[in-house]
């Protein structure tokens, strides 16, 4: 086998069809083909490897500045009911553009873009390119029984709410890959009757091609009423609750009930809280029992004693409730012991022993007793109550036997609906249906046709995908063969997917050497990338690796790297979601992959807690789908530990932008739990006219680029406009750093008018409190402090309002020593601060240099007050006007209160932390501290920090003054990035710079296309350094210049 591999490898290397041929066949059989150190001479070997680096170097200009992808919404996601404008979903990409409207499905535009502009170049052109698309046609249709149905609106479309377009769920949304998916497609025939049918329409879009994919099922329309149950009729509840008859009311002490419910997708909304089967008024009357529903779970509720504090709850374990299918649940209590099964299963128990009074009041099914809330949509059956607790062995055979009941002693009511058994109607079942997917725009055409055999059963799933080549080569995937496994040799299918458009690989129960979910992790997933091309020429595959599993979803950041585990620079997209318990956490990373004649490695690696010797740095697309809303969101994470700050970038499950601001290796006390979810706040916002969530200004066109997912230094851009007239124009640029001692968030954020908007009510910036309680609040400049107030314990709307920061910045404000209100769930609780690294602004034609600041005091949540920080206007500036405009560099930190609270390995802050506890000097120290003097030979300084150098020589040599914490360097515009290596110079000593833990492992690479340009970034140790000398170095080029 040794000489077949050998021979494979050669005749690869030359480019030969045989060669590539051999080895796929080896490949396919479980070989390793990567070449032995033994084949050929020492000289040979030599040559090989450096031709071989030299085509692998050469393989990244492959790259196009035009291979980029954008998904977002043209009028924006969140809307006023108020608001006219159309919903549309725009795919803008280096070669296409394509629009689609989700009321109006067959109004669509689509055409290629001819212009030729890289990823940034189209951020910041905003959405100009898209306006004169042409008009295009779309069919999506299905025969049924001999009838056409064609696919003509969507809920999202239909739907009046101002959160419609979570109807609309983005699954995926970066640089590479776009994946939406429009949900509960509306079919309709000539004469506007809907085919009853679960229908959604995902669109995978990459830079060069569009996959369009119908997924239908056939399904019920359902209405209030009687309805197919368990068995025989049950009954459906969409916005009307049933009462059960008087019989129902009768009780006891000791007591079971017990019910199903079964919520069809189709109708159920999984965030809309409520009630399922309730006895009493509300929750609050004693004796209530039954079952709620809230977010996705199922929770048994009792009332032991009347009021709020008698309330006793037991939620479902594990996943969501699952859709489409009848699910049995069972409340008892024997006079002491509450317990609550889910289909036969015990979730949980609790002690009450108290005597129980009977409720007096009848069951209602699908609302509260008191109908003050919404219905919740399902559909229900065989209802019944106990004057006894039923054992687990006998609610075990009723959820296995809904209707055989062993013994009728202590029943009290039946509620079932046979009396309804002749009036409802059947599932329906499809017979050789075909479904049509055509698009058409000028010269382009694409069709697809599928008959679908046979029966076509009720709710079984169908999906029929037309794939758009716009410019990719439609024999991408037949010439090259892609194989993934990990180093130790785990296999995994790649196979090509329609409705992703491009090769799959299935990564499922990876074997770990490590410990996975929140603990330490400092070990990687790596997976070897095996190409192998039989084409003549150089191409790139669409590429996705699809793991289920990860070992820590809220941190990872995949780097592609050479089979040695050097970073290539080649981007890879990180989108994930933790949120949708049919698939389970998952990691799906798209790639654009070069790949050249003959054989290609890559390997690729996932860090997870640590990157090398320090907490890895991500900015990622989480997807929502599971949890709601279903919008753009940002998750931004030191480490793998909880996310550390969160930006709504459509604002769907929230009217505000950032939100989940949490802190790094903060525990509460040295007894805390480490590894683990922290409070720090929870959120802020950027421009608002209003606090009133009617009169805010929501995003529109707003395009996110993601330059750098990490792991050193994140880059994330958004442009776009607040309101649907574009009253202000935004401009945002977020980062974050890969750091052991505490979470920091650059915002650089620069705001421009084009109409008049109020500035009575609003703000520039805002910093939330609702989970922290704040004892103090101090704020200062570069010098020191400026003044510290004790927050007064009542409400105070003006607690401080529209100071003027003074003297020089940096300008800083601190909130030192919060503590967790009294909804405190044991995480560890920070500290916030925000360091305003400079502002400018112009109201009215005149100048501003320093900010304003307002901080009330209000009721928030748990009925405790807290404190905002607002950036604000002025005093004196009523009104935004044409042409104002603010620009600010912001920092957002947050700290550790005392040093027991920090776990964390950096023991200089650890001990300023014992010196200063719970105090406003940790934020002065970082506002002035990373307050840098740059200077730099072979180079230009770009911004001081994080620090971004200019390159325009090999050798760079940095000089810098201060620095806390890992400060990030960025180094632009290098020819290559190989052969470099960085170094700290002392007294003309130079160290080299290594932080490495499993090789090539500190530093990150990032490739630009459209200047074939390369960006290393590193993370300088500056802690105790007034002034440190930095020199960045081609060692290879070194060499290779001195000649023999």
């Amino acid at each position: 086998m040794l000489d077949n591999v050998e021979h494979a490898i050669i005749l690869a290397r030359q480019g030969t069809r045989m060669g590539c041929i051999l080895i796929a066949t080896l490949l396919v059989a479980g070989c390793e083909v990567m070449p032995p150190e033994s084949v050929g001479s020492s000289e040979e070997n030599s040559r090989a490897e450096s031709e071989a680096r030299e085509s692998f170097i050469e393989s990244r200009h492959q790259m196009n500045p035009r291979d980029f992808s954008f998904g977002y919404y043209l009028n924006g996601w969140r809307s006023r009911v108020s608001d006219a404008h159309r919903d549309i979903l725009c795919y803008e990409t280096g070669y296409y553009g394509f629009q689609l409207d989700v009321a109006d499905l067959t109004r669509i535009r689509f055409g290629r873009l001819d212009d030729v502009m890289d990823y940034e170049a189209v951020l910041d052109a905003k959405t100009a390119r898209m306006e004169n698309l042409p008009e295009a046609e779309l069919d999506i249709s299905v025969i049924v029984d001999g009838m056409r149905y064609r696919a003509v609106s969507s809920r999202a479309g239909e739907s009046k709410a101002d959160n419609r377009m979570q109807d609309v769920r983005l699954w995926e949304s970066g640089r590479i890959a776009q994946n939406f998916e429009i949900y509960d497609v509306t079919f309709k025939n000539d004469a506007g009757e809907i085919l009853p049918c679960l229908a959604s329409l995902h669109l995978a879009g990459w830079p060069d091609s569009l996959a369009l994919t119908a997924e239908l099922r056939p399904n019920m329309i359902y209405r209030d009423g009687p309805v197919q149950g368990i068995e025989g009729a049950g009954w459906c509840v969409v916005d009307k609750h049933v009462d059960l008859p008087a019989a129902s009311a009768s009780d006891a002490p000791a007591f079971t009930l017990e019910g199903w419910v079964n919520m069809p997708e189709s109708i159920a909304d999984d965030r809309r809280p409520g009630w399922l089967i309730c006895k009493g008024d509300n929750e609050w009357q004693d004796g209530n029992a039954g079952f709620t529903f809230d977010r996705f779970k199922v929770i048994a509720t009792m009332n032991m004693g009347g009021g709020a504090t008698n309330v006793f709850t037991i939620p479902q374990k594990g996943g969501h409730l699952p859709h489409d299918t009848w699910n049995h649940l069972a409340l008892t209590y024997d006079g002491k012991m509450m317990r609550f099964y889910f289909n036969g299963v015990l979730q949980g128990s609790e002690v009450i022993d108290r005597p129980r009074v009977p409720c007096p009041s009848g069951l209602r099914v699908g609302n509260r007793g008191d109908g003050a809330v919404q219905a919740v949509r399902g559909l229900y059956d065989e209802v019944r109550t106990w004057s006894r607790a039923l054992s687990a062995e006998e609610i075990a055979h009723h959820a296995k036997h809904p209707i055989q009941i062993s013994t009728t002693d202590g029943m009290i009511y039946r509620g079932g609906f046979s009396e309804y058994d002749h009036q409802y109607t059947l599932p329906p079942i499809w017979s050789n249906a075909v479904v049509q997917l055509g698009l058409k725009s000028g010269p382009d055409q694409w069709e697809e046709k599928q008959t679908i055999e046979g029966a076509w059963a009720f709710g079984e799933s169908r999906k029929v995908s037309l794939v758009c080549d716009v410019t990719r080569d439609p024999a991408t995937f037949a010439d090259t063969a892609v194989l993934v496994k990990t180093p130790a040799g785990q296999a995994f299918p790649v196979m090509f997917d329609a409705q992703f458009n491009g090769l799959v690989a299935r990564v499922t129960e990876v074997k770990r050497s490590f410990k996975s979910g929140y603990t330490d992790i400092r070990d990687y997933d790596e997976f070897l990338i095996d190409l192998v091309s039989n084409d003549d020429g150089k191409q790139l595959i669409p590429f996705m690796l699809y793991m289920i599993g990860t070992a820590n979803s809220t941190g990872m950041s995949p780097i592609l790297c050479d089979e040695d585990g050097v970073p290539t620079g080649i981007p890879v997209q990180l989108s994930k979601n933790w949120h949708y318990t049919k698939i389970g956490d998952y990691l799906r990373a798209y790639m654009l992959l070069p790949a050249k004649p003959g054989a290609t490695r890559y390997r690729l690696r996932i860090p997870y807690g640590f990157y090398g010797t320090l907490p890895s740095a991500s900015h990622a697309q989480l997807s929502l789908v599971g949890w709601g809303g279903n919008g753009r969101w940002d998750q931004l994470a030191i480490g793998c530990w909880g996310e550390t700050i969160c930006f709504d970038m459509d604002m769907s499950p929230t009217p505000q932008v950032i939100t989940d601001v949490r802190a790094l290796m903060v525990r509460n006390g040295v007894d805390g739990k480490k590894w683990s979810w922290t409070d720090a706040g929870w959120g802020g916002d950027w421009f608002n006219v209003s606090p009133e969530n009617e009169k805010k200004l929501a995003f529109t066109r707003m395009k996110t680029a993601y330059l750098a997912h990490g792991p050193c230094l994140t880059d994330v851009r958004y442009r776009g406009f607040y309101g649907a007239d574009e009253e202000v124009e935004v401009s945002a640029n977020v980062q974050t750093l890969r750091t052991d001692d505490y979470m920091r968030t650059m915002q650089r954020i620069r705001y421009v008018f084009n109409r008049s908007v109020s500035a009575e009510e609003a703000y520039l910036f805002r910093m939330d409190g609702h989970t922290s309680l704040i004892p103090k609040i101090a704020y200062g400049n570069r010098d020191g402090l400026i003044e510290e107030r004790d927050t007064p314990g009542e409400t105070t709307p003006d607690f401080i309002t529209r100071t003027v920061l003074s003297g020089n910045g940096p300008w800083w404000v601190a909130f030192p020593g919060s503590v967790p209100t009294t909804h405190d769930r044991g995480w560890g609780t920070a500290s916030r601060g925000l360091v305003i690294r400079s502002y400018a602004a112009s109201f009215g034609g005149v100048r501003v240099d320093r900010p304003s600041i307002t901080v009330p005091g209000d009721f928030k949540r748990y009925h405790q007050i807290t404190y905002d920080m607002m950036l604000t206007p002025p005093v004196g500036v009523s009104e935004f006007k044409p042409g104002d405009w603010v620009e600010m560099d912001l920092e957002w930190i947050t700290l550790p209160r005392i040093a027991d609270d920090y776990y964390g390995p950096n023991e200089t802050f650890r001990a300023h932390l014992a010196d200063f506890p719970a105090s406003w000097r940790t934020v002065f120290r970082e506002a002035i501290g990373n307050d840098l003097d740059v200077a730099v030979a072979g180079g230009k300084v770009a911004s001081r920090y994080p620090i971004v150098i200019e390159t325009t020589s090999e050798t760079v040599i940095v000089d810098i003054k201060g620095g806390v914490g890992f400060v990030p360097i960025r180094f632009d515009g290098l020819a290559t990035a190989d052969g470099y290596e960085l170094y700290e110079v002392v007294n003309g000593i130079e160290t080299k710079l290594d932080q490495s833990v499993h090789g090539n492992d500190f530093w990150q690479t990032d490739y630009d296309a459209g200047a074939k340009t390369f960006s290393l970034s590193f993370n300088l140790p500056l802690d105790n350094k007034p002034a440190s000398t930095w020199k960045l170095l081609n060692r290879i080029q070194k060499h290779e210049g001195e000649g023999p």
